[in-house]
């Protein structure tokens, strides 16, 4: 006998959870030669009456439901034979091939489950579980769970470890373990559970990266949503509790919040008015609209702007009889973006503003997760750091590089500035004064937005080609697809792009010229004491790593500088050390903060304890260098405000020239370095050239490349990585980096 094609799952009726109906629908999706049936409470227990009258009383005589949703799918498989999944199972890819020649399959709990005091009280060294399990018709298997069911009186059923007892996964396991000849039948776990409880309950599944790396060779995933014994999360399900976040605190604060929620809804909550303008995107508002009704967020209202002469989407508005929408229809006059946002802004009634525009999704925990953070914070804006970036057409997906993401506003609105009259880059402008006077919380969830390049972007396809390129994860063809269906579960992906096809919207805008680069600062000039006049701020950013040897010559360099000292501000990232560095740095920060304008230390783990070298940069390994580019982008991220320019150190320079920043400055380009490889001393009257990065070289970089995404890559760029891997970064947008020429300057 084989397996047979039937899939069984469980539910207590037809009405499935939203956040379940995405595993349910990629069983049918990817196995549709299987033939599928749903057993609710009710339709199970008149299938046991009738196929299994035998076990009826047996069954009847549990008190608790996840018991009798046991029992059934133990006797369903008996019976009928096929495959049995939790409603929390998500199908990665067709099941056949994993169950091809066999009569019975079943997977253990991941190894982390095993170390559980319930686990080893009871002598088990694995845990067999029942979330998925396949089976021939009549297996050997079921009549030994049957003797071992009868031998647990129903009514000493009473806590959920009874459970696991009587009819769960240690019943499982106690048979399965009582006959060697069972351990044929496991499948690799990995395949089947690739996630443990608390990689599903911490959120760490809401990371693609990791998700996308741990489910690399599984057939299935389970969730571990386990709502029999814990309330379910629902759409929270998976997501962090708490966001990863950086506190932006302006340079220019205004005064406090005026916020006084005259517009309080559900639980307290105020209202969020999410502002759309629309014009000639029918379908792509209708999956911007769902995304915004899907919302976790209560108390939330949609005004959509729309000036198109045609009335499809106000047919679409009319159907969906949302009370949370309201529609303004403008004659076509031509107004910018800008005037439209802001007749958008001038209709809302919420406290809170949020853009939300209508060619791209957003996740169900968006505007709960943006507004929890402020309130967290003490924030009066909110922007994502990055975001997911979709080629629908391409079969390309990737994480962005760091940089503040305008679409992904969140702001009090008494502190909203109004948009310029602009028709692209108007929210640009507000993100930027928002920047300078409001404390702004950036967030670094990605998945909480996925911009789409559509081929109708208001910027045309060779603006985005940069951000394939630059970004911080790439996934291509069927690595993008297997992505797209776990995206799916939560966001109307694959019916945006089946949209899209309907449309026949097949290729992108023909190429326009990337944006124009920031403009070069003009060469400073000199007062007589040889401090500039009016100097512009920089700032200086050191990664360190077991640095304790090289702090007293690096912090005698700084303290040379011949630069004013009030536009100067410092700021490190320790991580990893093992020789006291972090606490060495401690003792020096009160002292260079007497000299500096801001003085910063920051602290992020990311290496392996105790790995060796005593210096960050020093190793040549590619995992070394994308380690670096983190910590590096960490460290701009946390630190970078209101400076006109960044200046990397690496921490073990022998020595530099007392005139550094004004050689550098001087040179009057947007990236520069010190020195040209192999010129003669004395070469500073030749001609500047354009060079490749090498390790170790001072790096002086204009912050604006910086604020406007130009980051160190984390994945190869050309094959590339650290400084070089910067530079390619760099001429992809346009800007080319130079040199000056001088002699070398050398590391410890």
């Amino acid at each position: 006998m084989t397996i047979p094609r039937i899939l069984h799952q469980l539910a207590k009726t037809e009405e499935i959870p939203p956040h379940l109906q995405g595993f349910q629908d990629s069983w049918r999706r990817l196995n549709p030669d299987y033939a599928y049936h749903l057993w609710t409470d009710q339709s199970l227990e008149a299938w046991v009456s009738e196929q299994a009258p035998e076990f009826l009383p047996l069954f009847l005589a549990y008190p608790r439901s996840i018991c009798r949703a046991d029992l059934g799918r133990y006797l369903l498989l008996n019976r009928i034979g096929g495959v049995y999944a939790d409603l929390d199972c998500q199908c990665l890819r067709p099941i056949a091939p994993l169950l091809a020649g066999r009569p019975f399959a079943i997977a253990t709990e991941p190894a982390a489950h095993h170390n559980q005091a319930a686990v080893q009280e009871r002598g088990l060294n694995q845990i067999v579980c029942p979330s998925f399990i396949a089976s021939e018709a009549g297996h050997p298997f079921w009549l030994e769970v049957f003797d071992e069911l009868r031998r647990i009186d129903p009514s000493q059923v009473l806590t959920s470890t009874d459970v696991l007892d009587a009819t769960g996964p240690f019943l499982l396991s106690r048979v399965f373990t009582s006959n060697p000849q069972h351990e044929q039948h496991l499948i690799n776990s990995e395949q089947i559970y690739p996630f443990s409880k608390e990689d599903c309950w911490h959120g760490l599944i809401f990371d693609l990266v990791f998700w996308s790396e741990r489910t690399r060779n599984a057939f299935v995933a389970h969730y571990w949503d386990s709502s029999w014994f814990r309330p379910s999360s629902g759409w929270q399900a998976g997501v962090p509790s708490q966001a990863p976040v950086h506190l932006h605190q302006p340079p220019w604060p205004l005064p406090g919040s005026e916020v006084i929620g005259r517009s309080i809804g559900l639980g307290g909550q105020p209202l969020i008015s999410c502002l759309m303008v629309t014009r000639g995107r029918t379908h792509q508002a209708r999956q911007a609209i769902d995304c915004f009704l899907a919302q976790t967020y209560e108390c939330r209202e949609l005004i959509i702007v729309d000036d198109d002469p045609h009335s499809e989407l106000a047919s679409e508005i009319a159907r969906s009889e949302s009370c949370r929408i309201r529609h303004v229809r403008l004659p076509d006059q031509g107004l910018s973006l800008g005037v439209l946002r802001n007749i958008a802004l001038e209709h809302a009634d919420g406290d809170y503003i949020c853009q939300w525009d209508d060619d791209d999704l957003h996740d169900p925990a968006r505007l709960e997760v943006q507004w929890q953070t402020m309130q967290a914070s003490g924030a009066q804006a909110s922007i994502l750091a990055r975001w997911l970036i979709w080629w629908p057409h391409l079969r390309r997906l990737a994480v962005s590089r760091y940089r503040d993401w305008e679409g992904s506003l969140l702001c009090e609105r008494s502190l909203m500035p109004r948009y310029p009259d602009q028709r692209c880059g108007e929210d640009s402008d507000v993100v930027a004064r928002l920047m300078q006077n409001v404390r702004v919380a950036r967030i670094d969830m990605p998945r909480l937005y996925v911009y789409i390049c559509h081929g109708t972007n208001t910027f045309t396809s060779d603006h985005f080609e940069p951000h394939w390129h630059q970004a911080s994860a790439q996934w291509e063809q069927a690595d993008c697809e297997r992505l797209e269906q776990e995206l799916d579960r939560r966001l109307p992906l694959l019916r945006y792009r089946q949209g899209l096809v309907d449309l026949s919207v097949s290729q992108q805008h023909p190429a326009a010229p990337l944006p124009s680069a920031v403009p070069m600062a003009a060469p400073i000039a000199m007062a007589g004491n040889g401090r500039t006049a009016a100097a512009p701020r920089v700032l200086i950013l050191t990664p360190v790593r077991d640095g304790v040897p090289f702090l007293d010559r690096y912090v005698s360099l700084l303290e040379r500088l011949d630069f004013d000292d009030s536009c100067l501000s410092l700021a490190w990232m320790e991580g990893d050390s093992v020789d006291g560095s972090f606490e060495a740095l401690e003792q020096l920060q009160p002292r260079l903060a007497r000299r500096f304008r801001r003085v910063a230390l920051h602290r992020h783990h990311l290496h392996p304890s105790g790995a060796g070298g005593a210096r960050l940069a020093r190793s040549q390994g590619s995992d070394h260098s994308v380690r670096l580019a983190e910590i590096r982008n960490r460290l701009l991220l946390a630190s970078l405000d209101d400076e006109d320019w960044v200046l990397w150190l690496d921490l073990d320079l022998l020595d530099y020239p007392d005139d550094l920043l004004r050689q550098l400055l001087g040179a009057s380009r947007e990236i520069v370095t010190a020195w040209r490889s192999g010129s003669p001393p004395g070469a500073a009257d030749q001609p500047l050239r354009d060079v490749g990065g090498k390790a170790g070289m001072p790096l002086l970089v204009r912050a604006d490349l910086h604020r406007r995404g130009l980051n160190f890559p984390i994945v190869p760029l050309q094959d590339r990585l650290g400084t070089e891997g910067f530079l390619h970064m760099a001429r992809a947008q346009g800007v080319r980096c130079w040199a000056l020429p001088s002699p070398p300057i050398p590391n410890a």
